[in-house]
């Protein structure tokens, strides 16, 4: 009303401060024309709004106003006084009110009663809060609930839901609210489909082209023009925007034949795509034999030309797959030998007219019987095919009863309300069975040699116990049980093994046998806390789906037998730790974590895995996390809400590349951070907030730029790179024990430096005096042009002197701590080596001994090169020395323990 400039009064919008309320409320009645009052279940428990009431009777009766009045959950007859709600709110104010104001409310009650008002009692009011975050069942299920007042809907579908909404709400009017509206910016446009308007409020009887309506316009769709039309076929015939020279004008020609219809552009285009002119020639002959209104026909002809295998799957999406994730389907198909691309999208979608074209194939194959019918997508035609309901009363069928339904390959047996429990004798006459799906009921009788062609089974509410004996579903590849109570030891996966046992085994025996299994989908299974091992047996499996089973806290190791698996899905489950066997399944490319929060170790390493789901970052309690030589390419920016992260190993993943995202920052607990062997640029500056890192992993990240400022908690710190931008000062470092890097010109200033390695590609680089880093203990330096090295400092037990081939002197003075000189033999082209007053060297070794030999070797390897090279060794005051390799000049001196043995071979 306000935006075609009526002025309304709204209760108290239009006061201002300081204004009697009740009084501006009489003006605003006084000075209105219509009066619009709500009346709703609570409305007569307040006075003010018996008062207001009262007044507008008052006003209506002396100024002939007019009252609309609108009736929200109740109707007239309330307000006659004739029912408890009206009454009994009255009762409470007679004492405060006073008998004469009591029978003023109840004669304008009255007077509104005989006006013919507006009744909203039948109206749905829902909102959908954050539509964003929540799947299309859970919304349908939300829109009963509020609308259609179905307190536990059992929706199991989304294609049954929208027929349920469809059915319940054609007559029904309703305001629904989608959230959030954040998504619509200032100007945004929100477009609706529909092929009815009549619910729409429109000011004339036919719609124009464009009719303004308030904030809404309306558009009738028009036919594409020809040049669009020609262009929509191209791109669907020739992947181009116009056809070839010598297709043009028969191209044109079929264009003319389809009345503009996209859809029809579209299908036709697609038939045509990489045919030769006489299958072209051939279309557009029955194209011109089938008027343009005939949109089914023309669309029949496309189908017509399909392969047999394709029109099988084209029916099976028609009539049962719409909705579907299209991973099951492929499986199913390819069971079936249909071979199906895998171009599909991850749910399968089909044009309303494709799948009515689809449906009604099915339905001509018998008009009137039909059990005759491949396919049976209505649950209650279904039900009667099943349990022969149709053709009991009629005695000329009799035959048809056992023989007529050989037929059905397909069967949708849900919706049914009631449960049923199917016999061996009803499905006996179904032996072509390949899909069915069943919502509770069970199998009761002996079930050999029947359901053998089954590929899909689909049971919600599956019974906890199955009443079938001799079950063998040897070909069945895609098993989904939803909503069911089945528990550890539920029965019935015995009964789908290749080979049945006369006893029944319980699920943890027998999973394994399913051996055809491609799909197997167990989700809102409470009763389910564990896998069995047998599970590993299943080398086919290709996806793998435990959703919502809340209970499930572990997988078993066998689980890394599943070489085949691509898929698992562990969304809303209680693991709380992958296996190590993980790592095994090399052809796993999706692995679905969401809403796992009890996760707490992450280890995918060696998995073709290439890419992390955002929803990775709901893994709250996740302490450590393993990519190492998995196909990572990034890292998405939801990991900076693991705040739990501890340890972030990425190492190897030559796939990982680019920028590690800012939100890096979010991981307050990481310890260490992993990604050597990276193809990774840099690192975000915000990894100075990291105040918990301890260890900084950069060896052969190759491409490498920019280190920047690191937190002072750091104690390790890799890096190797050949494109590093510039040498940063990493002085603030001062808890930094050991580090592998280029170029150390500050090193002397890390006090708390314990283990050095480093490589330096130009002897200026190197730093002058090391003998400040009062705690290092191993120094093993590699630089080809350094010629000469002093200030060691007294603390060092282990210098590795490989590297160092130019040296001209080396000068080991007052070497305290030193238990070891190793890689001697390297220096090939020195004059001097001296080593003085280091009381605990034990050995001068000619090639590198590990660390863990370092402290227990005296005595000498005979396997070690002499030093042939070397023209000069001087050993002076090293008590402790027991060996030393064999040069061409020795000087030794107060060397107590170094033997005649050693100077027999001087």
């Amino acid at each position: 009303m306000i935006r075609v400039g009526i002025c309304v009064f709204k209760d108290d919008e239009m006061l201002h401060v300081g204004e009697e309320i009740r009084g501006e409320l009489l003006r605003a009645i006084s000075n209105s024309k219509i009066y619009i009052p709500i009346f709703s279940k609570n409305y007569a428990s307040s006075k003010c709004c018996l008062c207001e009431l009262a007044y507008m009777v008052e006003c209506r009766k002396r100024d002939k106003k007019v009252i609309l009045p609108i009736f929200y959950g109740v109707d007239a007859f309330d307000l006659k006084l004739r029912t408890g709600s009206y009454g009994k709110a009255l009762r409470k104010h007679e004492r405060q009110s006073g008998e004469d104001t009591m029978k003023q409310w109840e004669e304008a009650l009255r007077e509104i009663a005989k006006i013919k008002g507006y009744n909203l009692k039948d109206h749905g009011c829902c909102f959908l809060s954050d539509i964003r975050k929540s799947d299309i069942l859970s919304l349908q299920k939300k829109l009963s609930r509020d609308i259609l007042g179905i307190q536990h809907p059992k929706v199991i579908d989304v294609d049954e839901g929208r027929d349920v909404i469809k059915q319940k709400l054609g007559d029904k009017k309703a305001i629904i609210l989608a959230g959030k509206s954040s998504w619509f910016g200032s100007g945004s446009r929100i477009i609706i489909t529909t092929r009815n308007t009549n619910f729409l409020a429109l000011e004339t009887d036919t719609l124009d082209d464009n009719i303004i309506h308030g904030d809404f316009s309306f558009y009738e769709m028009k036919e594409l023009q020809f040049h669009h039309a020609l262009q929509l076929f191209s791109k669907h015939s020739f992947e181009s925007d116009s056809p070839p020279y010598d297709y043009i004008e028969i191209s044109r020609e079929i264009v003319g034949t389809t009345g503009g219809l996209p859809l029809a552009l579209e299908v036709i285009g697609s038939l045509l795509h990489s045919k030769g002119k006489k299958t072209w020639k051939e279309t557009l002959k029955k194209l011109k034999e089938v008027p343009n209104q005939d949109v089914q026909k023309k669309l029949l002809i496309s189908y017509e030309e399909l392969e047999y295998e394709q029109q099988q799957i084209f029916l099976d999406i028609a009539c049962h797959c719409i909705g579907e994730e299209r991973i099951p389907t492929y499986y199913m198909w390819k069971a079936c030998d249909f071979f199906p691309h895998t171009g599909l999208h991850d749910r399968l979608w089909m044009h309303d007219q494709l799948r009515d074209l689809g449906r009604e194939i099915v339905r001509r194959e018998c008009f009137t019987v039909p059990g005759k019918c491949s396919r049976l997508w209505c649950p209650t035609i279904a039900l009667d095919v099943v349990k022969n309901n149709m053709f009991n009363h009629v005695a000329n069928l009799l035959l048809w009863k056992y023989q007529g339904t050989k037929i059905v390959v397909a069967l949708k047996l849900t919706r049914l309300g009631d449960k049923h429990n199917f016999t061996s004798g009803e499905f006996s006459r179904l032996p072509s069975l390949r899909f069915l799906e069943l919502n509770g009921g069970n199998f009761v009788g002996d079930f050999k040699n029947l359901l053998s062609t089954l590929t899909w089974l689909s049971w919600h509410h599956c019974p906890s116990n199955l009443d079938a004996t001799g079950l063998c579903l040897r070909n069945l590849a895609v098993l989904k049980l939803l909503e069911s109570d089945i528990i550890e030891d539920w029965n019935g996966w015995g009964a789908c093994m290749r080979n049945i046992s006369p006893t029944v085994p319980p699920l943890l025996d027998s999973i394994g046998g399913l051996k055809s299994l491609l799909v197997l989908n167990i989700k809102n299974q409470d009763g389910v806390r564990k896998l069995p091992p047998s599970i590993g047996e299943l080398l086919g499996l290709k996806h793998l789906s435990l959703s919502k089973c809340c209970n499930l806290r572990e997988l078993p190791d066998s689980i890394g037998e599943l070489k085949s698996l691509l898929h698992l899905d562990l969304q809303y489950t209680s693991v709380s730790a992958l296996p190590d066997s993980i790592g095994e399944l090399k052809s796993l490319l999706h692995l679905d974590l969401q809403y796992t929060e009890s996760v707490h170790k992450l280890d995918v390493s060696s998995t073709p895995i290439t890419k992390l789901l955002h929803s990775i970052g709901n893994l709250r309690w996740l302490k450590l996390m393993i990519l190492s030589s998995s196909k990572i390419s990034e890292l998405p920016k939801s990991i900076g809400t693991l705040e739990n992260l501890e340890e972030l190993r990425a190492n190897n993943c030559v796939n990982l590349k680019g920028e590690i995202p800012s939100e890096l920052a979010g991981l307050s607990q990481l310890e260490i951070l992993s990604l050597s062997g990276t193809k990774v640029n840099r690192l975000p500056m915000t990894i100075n907030q990291l105040f918990n890192l301890r260890q900084l992993e950069l060896q052969n990240c190759m491409e490498f730029q920019l280190l920047p400022n690191l937190p002072t908690s750091v104690t390790r710190l890799d890096l190797t790179s050949s494109s590093l931008q510039a040498i940063p000062d990493l002085s603030n470092l001062t808890n930094l024990g050991q580090i592998v890097y280029p170029n150390l010109e500050w090193l002397g200033r890390l006090h708390e430096l314990s283990s050095l390695h480093v490589i330096f590609s130009d002897s200026d680089m190197h730093p002058t005096d090391l003998s400040a880093l009062s705690q290092l203990k191993v120094l093993d330096i590699t630089c080809a042009d350094l010629q000469s090295l002093t200030g060691l400092p007294s603390s060092l037990e282990i210098f590795d002197l490989r590297g160092l081939e130019n040296f001209k002197l080396v000068d080991v003075l007052k070497g305290e701590s030193l238990v070891r000189i190793s890689n001697v033999s390297s220096l090939k082209e020195h004059q001097s080596l001296w080593v003085k007053d280091c009381p605990q060297l034990i050995e001068i070794a000619s090639e590198r001994p590990s660390i863990g030999d370092c402290s227990s070797t005296e005595r000498p390897n005979p396997n070690s090169p002499k030093l042939e090279k070397l023209p000069v060794l001087k050993v002076l005051s090293c008590e402790s020395l027991q060996k030393i390799p064999t040069i061409q000049s020795t000087s030794v001196r107060n060397c107590l323990l170094l033997g005649g043995t050693w100077f027999s071979k001087l």
